[in-house]
């Protein structure tokens, strides 16, 4: 069940959409729900409820007086939790100017071995470190840190009207959006476009150019800050070399297999692109996560057009159509196309299913690949999830998603190109890409349009965007480091979009240069200024 603040409702069977007072859901627990942003509960409309369609374990739960109460005991418990972390926000800022490295978990110059202090005032675990593994341990053990995936420019489109809800998944590809600190995405997901999940109270504002800000303090401040920077987020280039090296091997042999064994993937294959954290120099511990999207391109005798919601510029439907005559060497792609499509419209779970089946059948044939022992893989929402452990016992992850290609020439009706235009890129950088990561009644979309719906991403115009800006990508390293530390369960592809929105709201390069870094830093970590 989605909570909106139009108060309504998504039954889980029929994702009929339902106003509250429509089916008497209680408003005051509805608000409770809407303020913490908790995305799904298991609610059935009155209708699939008379249909005795109840899971055996909600048989049991006849009393919904004591379910709710059950609910809002849970509810106010986590307000209480969120006071107690909000006074200990309120209390380092307040604090900054006497006893910023204290607060920070910094203390000295033995500092920089120390972890964050956690909510509880304890050490917490210190930095990750590129290390030797055990591959014949529970693979759990090496699966640890952020999750990466590519990026999006969709993040921009509250600008032009969007909106989307959180999805309880884990994804980087970026929306600009606030999300709460406890909240698991996954790759390629959509957030919502309010401020309301992680709003840090009016006492956390802080002002830099206040008299009880000292020189001497600022100094050392900023001194400190690059120390970190430049000591504890810090790759090293060999291994990074070497892991890039593994990753070229691998995406080089499985595009080869996969060429050779499927006729479908040997025409739509276009190339490989690049992308997360290890490739946009983002990475704040070891280079064991690589991002690579799977580029799709349709034959010439097919066409696709992609078609926005009137309710949401973050998801688009692309839908097909023959515009000449098919070879019978083709003949397999255009029953692909009738096969894996609704009405034409291409269905994103399809795609999904029929690339990690390939995906499948690659690893089933046990590939012998130079520098690497043993591969498994898994799944993370749209992505294929290989795991390398090399001849050195370096455990790699690769997250392979298939996407499909666009020109920019679809966009010209639309109002992205506005946005488009104030971040101009060259012309071998204009595409973007449809993934198939499908919302979740995000702008009061239909079950149905959901269904076909698959997530926008403008990995290049993100780029743009960050570029000559030289503490953007120090302030979100730090805020990853720091993330780290206190063990917050919240994904990079957070971070990055919270800097993002920084970004786009001050633009000029000076006020993203480097000397003033421990700013910036700190304006990210306790200011949210013109964001609503």
């Amino acid at each position: 069940m989605s909570f909106k603040t139009q108060k309504i409702l998504l039954c889980a069977l029929c994702e009929k959409i339902i106003s509250v007072e429509e089916e008497g859901f209680p408003e005051d627990l509805h608000a409770l729900l809407s303020k913490y942003c908790i995305p799904q509960l298991y609610w059935l409309c009155k209708s699939c409820e008379k249909q005795n369609a109840f899971k055996s374990s909600f048989r049991k739960e006849s009393n919904l007086e004591d379910e709710i109460k059950l609910l809002k005991a849970k509810v106010e418990s986590l307000e209480i939790e969120m006071t107690e972390i909000k006074k200990l926000v309120a209390l380092k800022a307040r604090d900054y100017n006497s006893s910023f490295l204290s607060s920070s978990g910094f203390s000295g110059e033995s500092s920089l071995d120390m972890g964050f202090p956690n909510a509880d005032g304890n050490s917490c675990i210190s930095f990750r470190n590129y290390r030797n593994v055990d591959c014949h341990r529970s693979t759990s053990e090496g699966c640890q840190g952020d999750s990466s995936c590519s990026s999006s420019a969709s993040s921009y489109f509250q600008t032009v009207g969007s909106s989307s809800s959180l999805v309880s998944e884990d994804d980087q590809r970026l929306d600009f959006s606030v999300i709460p600190v406890n909240q698991a995405v996954d790759n390629h997901s959509p957030l919502t476009a309010t401020r309301s999940c992680i709003e840090i109270p009016d006492s956390c504002n802080i002002s830099l150019g206040s008299d009880e800000t000292s020189p001497k303090k600022k100094k050392e401040a900023h001194a400190l800050i690059h120390q970190i920077s430049n000591t504890k987020i810090k790759i090293d280039d060999k291994e990074s070399t070497k892991s890039s090296n593994i990753v070229d091997a691998f995406l080089k042999c499985i595009t080869r297999f996969l060429k050779k064994k499927d006729v479908i993937f040997n025409n739509l294959y276009s190339r490989d692109y690049r992308t997360g954290s290890s490739y946009n120099d983002l990475r704040i511990s070891a280079a064991s996560e690589y991002d690579v999207d799977i580029v799709f391109k349709a034959p010439s005798e097919i066409k696709l057009e992609v078609e926005f919601f009137r309710e949401t510029m973050a998801y688009a439907k692309i839908k097909w159509q023959k515009v000449g005559d098919i070879l019978d060497s083709k003949i397999d792609i255009l029953r692909f196309f009738e096969k894996n499509s609704l009405d034409r419209y291409l269905q994103p779970l399809k795609i999904s299913a029929w690339f990690q089946g390939l995906i499948d059948s690659f690893m089933l044939s046990s590939p012998e690949i130079s520098g690497i022992k043993q591969l498994k893989n898994g799944q993370s929402g749209p992505a294929r999830t290989i795991e390398i452990v090399t001849d050195e016992d370096y455990i790699l992850h690769i997250d392979l998603v298939p996407v499909f290609v666009f020109s920019y020439e679809s966009l010209k009706t639309t109002k992205i190109k506005e946005i488009l235009e104030k971040y101009s890129v060259a012309e071998s950088k204009r595409f973007w890409f449809l993934v198939p990561k499908q919302c979740q009644g995000e702008g009061q979309l239909l079950a149905s349009d959901c269904k076909l719906s698959w997530r926008v991403d403008f990995p290049e115009v993100e780029k743009k965007v960050l570029h000559n800006k030289q503490s953007a990508k120090h302030v979100i390293r730090l805020l990853k480091l720091l993330r780290d530390k206190g063990r917050w369960n919240i994904a990079s592809y957070y971070i990055k979009t919270l800097i993002l929105w920084r970004v786009d709201i001050t633009p000029a390069a000076d006020y993203w240069q480097g000397i003033v870094l421990f700013e910036r830093y700190l304006e990210s970590e306790f200011k949210n200024p013109e964001i609503s």
